[in-house]
């Protein structure tokens, strides 16, 4: 199940390539450059200005420190802009911030750098490399390198390296490396990659929990518990597997028996 862990850089790259989001350019450089019609800090500002209350209105963010309203920006950031905004964040490609609270809104992508929390929605992907807490909505993926808590939906996959709370659905794939606990639905496959599935899992060929699997599972051809127990109701077309024997409650499956690999 190792493949799984490079899936949060894969499809990173993949959608976020074509807006060079990262660059070599110091973030300091386009430091309180722009038109500051702020009164105290608090009002409109278009350009650079680092701290705004109100309004922050830009073509690209190169610097960013506390933003407490509405930024909009037209194109990626050209590095890792940092800083935090609270409130609106909308791009026409991808905003992206150290932490993102609040409502973003990206045509290709959405990226919390640290912290993305609310409302999450990328034409292609929603990527947090740190924590991820909301509503996530990936028209490829949603991605979140750290944990996530509440809902994620991923034209093809949700994919977090950290543990899960919540419903994931992913029209390929639901999968969590850390373990996960709730409501998993994948085309193909629900994942734990490193640790249980607790909850409710649904997966049109499998459902894979390599630490075990406690509550409802499905999947069209097996469910595995790889290397821990099954417990509950689990229903799989060909087999259901408990990696170390134990397996309770009930199993169905239509023409394999069980198979104890302990």
């Amino acid at each position: 199940m190792s493949r799984w862990r490079t899936t949060p850089t894969l499809i990173l790259l993949a959608c976020l390539l074509p807006s060079p989001l990262y660059g070599q350019e110091s973030r300091a450089e386009g430091r309180g450059r722009g038109l500051d019609l702020t009164v105290n800090g608090t009002g409109l500002a278009i350009g650079n200005i680092p701290r705004v209350n109100g309004v922050r209105i830009n073509f690209r963010d190169s610097y960013l420190e506390n933003v407490n309203g509405l930024n909009l920006t037209l194109w990626a950031p050209r590095d890792e802009v940092g800083g935090t905004v609270r409130g609106l964040a909308i791009g026409l490609a991808a905003p992206a911030a150290d932490r993102l609270q609040g409502i973003s809104l990206g045509g290709l992508a959405v990226v919390g750098q640290r912290e993305l929390s609310g409302l999450s929605i990328g034409g292609l992907a929603v990527v947090s490399t740190g924590e991820s807490r909301g509503i996530s909505l990936g028209g490829l993926a949603t991605v979140s390198n750290g944990s996530s808590t509440g809902f994620n939906l991923g034209g093809l996959a949700t994919v977090s390296e950290g543990e899960t709370h919540g419903v994931n659905i992913g029209g390929l794939a639901a999968v969590s490396n850390g373990g996960s606990t709730g409501i998993n639905i994948g085309g193909l496959a629900a994942v734990a990659s490193e640790g249980s599935l607790t909850g409710i899992q649904l997966g049109g060929l499998a459902v894979v929990g390599t630490g075990g699997i406690q509550g409802i599972s499905v999947g069209g051809m097996a469910v595995v518990g790889a290397e821990g127990s099954l417990t509950g109701l689990q229903v799989g077309g060909m087999a259901v597997v408990a990696g170390n024997g134990d397996a309770t409650g009930l199993n169905a499956h239509s023409s394999i028996p069980h198979l104890d690999l302990g």
